[in-house]
Formats: C-alpha cells, sequence, structure tokens
C-alpha cells in the first residue's frame, strides 16, 4: 500500500463535513500515518483536521490559516 508521511495542503476554503461518518472513517485511515501536515490558506480544512485522530503527526505547520 501506500503510505503517506507528508502533507501540504493549500487553499482549501470550503468546509468539509465533520459530522459525516464515512468521511471521518476514511480521512482516519488516510492520514493515521502522517508525521507532517503543512496547512497554506486552508482554514476551512483546519476545522476539519481538527476532529480527526493524528496519531503519528510529529509537525504541524500552519500558514494564513
Amino acid at each position: 500500500g501506500l503510505t503517506l508521511k507528508y502533507i501540504e495542503i493549500d487553499r482549501i476554503h470550503s468546509k468539509l463535513a465533520t459530522k459525516d461518518d464515512n468521511i471521518l472513517e476514511i480521512a482516519k485511515a488516510a492520514l493515521a500515518k502522517v508525521e507532517s501536515l503543512t496547512l497554506i490558506e486552508s482554514p476551512g480544512f483546519l476545522g476539519f483536521v481538527s476532529s480527526v485522530p493524528l496519531p503519528s503527526l510529529r509537525r504541524l505547520k500552519l500558514a494564513k490559516c
């Protein structure tokens, strides 16, 4: 399988549904091994990420959120 360890998200302004269990389960599985997450001008995604467990996260960088 594919393991994502470093993700940079740039300019996601729309809000993702945090009450949708399917989306949350997919995000939990996809982001479980992420060690570094950078959000640039992505205030809508910041709220979503805050509801997803990130057990491997070591570095979170926020820019203009």
